[in-house]
C-alpha cells in the first residue's frame, strides 16, 4: 500500500509540475498576445482555432485514452499488444474528426473581417494536420502513463510546449504572420511532442513493442492454465476492449457537447471582441484550478481504474475519496470568497486598463470564481464515475 501511495504521489507531483510549466508558458504567451494584438486576435487564437483543435482530438484525447487506461494496466506481452492496438485507433479517429472539423471551420466566416478567408483556411487545416500527427503519440503516451514513466511524458509534453510557445510568439508578434502563425506553431508542437516522447521511451522499451500486432488474449490470473494460450485464438482487439472503447468514446462525445458547446455558440453568434473577453477570463480563471485539479483528477482516474480492475473497492479507497472531496471544497470556497473582490485589480495589473476598464472582463471573471468552485467539487467524483462506469468482461477460457 505504501509503495502504491508513494507512486501515486510521485505521479501527482510530476503532473503538477507539467501543469505548472504549461500554465506558466501559456500565461506568458497569452499575456503577450492580449497586450500586443488586442481582443479580436486573442479571440481568433484562443476560441476559434482552439475549438478546431478540440474538435479534431475530442475522441482520441478523451474517450480512447480513458478506454486504453481502463483495459491496459501496464506490463508487456499480450496486454501491451492489445492496449497499443487500441491506442492506434486514435489515428483514424483523429483523421475523421479532423476532416469533418476542417471542412466545417475552414468555411467559417466569423473571422472574415480580421483575416482573409484563404489565410484562415490554411491555419485551420494546419491545426487539423497537427491533430492527426499528435494522435500518433497515443501508444507511447499509454505506455508511459501505465508503466510509471510519467517523467518521460512530462519531458516530452513540456519540451513541446516550450517550442510551441516560442514559435507562436515569434511568428505572431515578430513576423506578423496572422492566423498562419497559430497553425504553424501547433504543427511544430505536434511534431516535437511525437519525436521527444518516442525518443524518451526508446531508452526504456523496444519501440517495435508499440507497433500494431496480433496477439493471444491473456487469461485472467485466477483461472490461467498452461493450455490457455494454446486454445485461445489470436486477435487484434478482444471484444471487451472494443466495448470499452465504444463506451468511453460515447461519453467523450457527450462531454464535448457540454464543454465546447459554449465556444460553438460564441463562434456562431458573438462578435470577435466578446469572444476575446470570454477566452481571456476562461484562461485566467481556470489557471490555478487546472494547475492543481486536473493532475489530481488524472491520477484519481488511473488509481481507481486499477483498483476496480482488481476487484471490489476497499473501504480505504472510499476514505481517500472523502478526503479529496473535503480538500476540493475548501479550495473552491476560497475562490468564491476572495476572487470577486480582486478581479478588476488583477486584470488591470496583468493586461492593462484596456481590459480592466474597457471590457466586461472584470464582471465575468468575478462570476467565473463560482465556476472554479464547481469544478473543484466535481473533479474527484467525475474521475471515480468514469473509472467505474465500465468493467471489461473477463476473457473466456477453455
Amino acid at each position: 500500500m505504501s509503495s502504491t501511495t508513494n507512486s501515486a504521489a510521485a505521479s501527482v507531483s510530476l503532473l503538477v509540475l507539467l501543469q505548472l510549466v504549461s500554465r506558466v508558458l501559456n500565461f506568458g504567451l497569452n499575456a503577450a498576445l492580449a497586450r500586443g494584438l488586442g481582443p479580436e486576435w486573442y479571440a481568433l487564437a484562443n476560441v476559434q482555432l482552439q475549438l478546431v483543435s478540440a474538435s479534431a482530438l475530442f475522441l482520441s484525447r478523451e474517450g480512447l485514452r480513458r478506454a486504453c487506461q481502463r483495459v491496459y494496466p501496464g506490463g508487456d506481452g499480450p496486454t501491451l499488444a492489445h492496449g497499443a492496438n487500441l491506442a492506434w485507433l486514435s489515428v483514424p479517429l483523429a483523421a475523421i474528426a479532423a476532416l469533418v472539423a476542417g471542412l466545417y471551420f475552414a468555411r467559417e466566416a466569423s473571422a472574415a473581417a480580421l483575416v482573409p478567408a484563404a489565410e484562415y483556411a490554411e491555419a485551420v487545416w494546419a491545426i487539423c494536420a497537427a491533430a492527426v500527427l499528435e494522435a500518433c503519440a497515443d501508444p507511447g503516451w499509454l505506455y508511459a502513463q501505465t508503466n510509471g514513466l510519467i517523467g518521460r511524458r512530462v519531458f516530452a509534453e513540456g519540451g513541446a510546449l516550450a517550442v510551441k510557445t516560442a514559435a507562436t510568439a515569434y511568428l505572431a508578434l515578430h513576423l506578423r504572420l496572422g492566423a498562419r502563425a497559430f497553425g504553424y506553431a501547433q504543427l511544430l508542437y505536434a511534431a516535437t511532442y511525437v519525436g521527444l516522447l518516442y525518443a524518451a521511451l526508446a531508452r526504456r522499451c523496444t519501440l517495435s513493442q508499440l507497433f500494431p500486432r496480433c496477439a493471444v488474449p491473456a487469461p485472467p490470473r485466477a483461472t490461467a492454465t498452461e493450455g490457455d494460450h494454446a486454445s485461445s485464438a489470436a486477435c487484434w482487439l478482444p471484444a471487451g476492449h472494443r466495448a470499452a472503447a465504444a463506451s468511453y468514446c460515447w461519453q467523450s462525445a457527450q462531454k464535448y457537447v457540454l464543454t465546447e458547446g459554449e465556444r460553438l455558440v460564441l463562434v456562431r453568434l458573438a462578435p470577435l471582441e466578446d469572444q476575446g473577453v470570454f477566452a481571456l477570463v476562461s484562461n485566467l480563471g481556470s489557471l490555478v484550478a487546472r494547475l492543481v485539479l486536473q493532475p489530481l483528477e488524472e491520477v484519481t482516474f488511473a488509481s481507481y481504474s486499477a483498483a476496480a480492475a482488481a476487484g471490489p473497492l476497499e473501504l480505504a479507497a472510499l476514505a481517500r475519496l472523502h478526503a479529496l472531496l473535503r480538500g476540493a471544497c475548501i479550495f473552491g470556497l476560497a475562490f468564491v470568497s476572495f476572487g470577486p473582490a480582486y478581479s478588476r485589480l488583477l486584470l488591470h495589473l496583468l493586461y492593462g486598463e484596456a481590459w480592466s476598464a474597457g471590457t466586461a472582463a472584470p464582471r465575468l471573471l468575478a462570476a467565473y470564481c463560482a465556476h472554479v468552485c464547481a469544478m473543484a467539487i466535481n473533479g474527484a467524483p467525475a474521475a471515480l464515475t468514469f473509472a467505474l462506469c465500465f468493467v471489461c468482461p473477463a476473457q473466456p477460457t477453455t
